[in-house]
C-alpha cells in the first residue's frame, strides 16, 4: 500500500480477511509509532522493516508472499520482528521506509 500518507486513515479497522500488509510509511503525515501500534493491536506483528525496496520485487512478493523476502535480506532489510517503539528511529534513517505486517 502506497497511498501517499493516507495509510493511517484507510487502516483504522482492518478486515479479518487481511493477513499481510506492506506499507510505505509517511512520518511527515502522521505519528508512525502510534500508527504501527494500532496495526499491532489488531493482531499483526511487524515482520520486516525495509529501508527501500527495488520495484521489481513487488510482483514477486505478490506471487510468493513474504517467503521471497529472504532474498532481500543482505541488501535491503533493516530490521526483523520490530516493536512499534523502534519504528521512529528506523524511519529517520530510511530512504523510503516500508513495513511488512503479518497477522498472527
Amino acid at each position: 500500500m502506497d497511498i501517499e500518507g493516507y495509510e493511517h486513515k484507510v487502516l483504522k479497522d482492518i478486515p479479518k480477511q487481511i493477513s499481510l500488509i506492506n506499507i510505505e510509511l509517511h512520518p511527515s503525515n502522521y505519528d508512525v509509532k502510534e500508527f504501527c501500534q494500532r496495526i499491532v493491536d489488531q493482531g499483526f506483528s511487524i515482520e520486516y522493516f525495509i529501508g527501500d525496496i527495488p520495484f521489481g520485487f513487488y510482483p514477486l512478493i505478490n506471487f510468493f508472499g513474504l517467503r521471497i523476502i529472504k532474498y532481500l535480506k543482505p541488501y535491503y532489510i533493516v530490521a526483523e520482528k520490530v516493536h512499534p517503539k523502534e519504528v521512529d528511529s528506523l524511519v529517520r534513517n530510511a530512504i523510503h521506509p516500508y513495513t511488512f505486517f503479518k497477522r498472527q
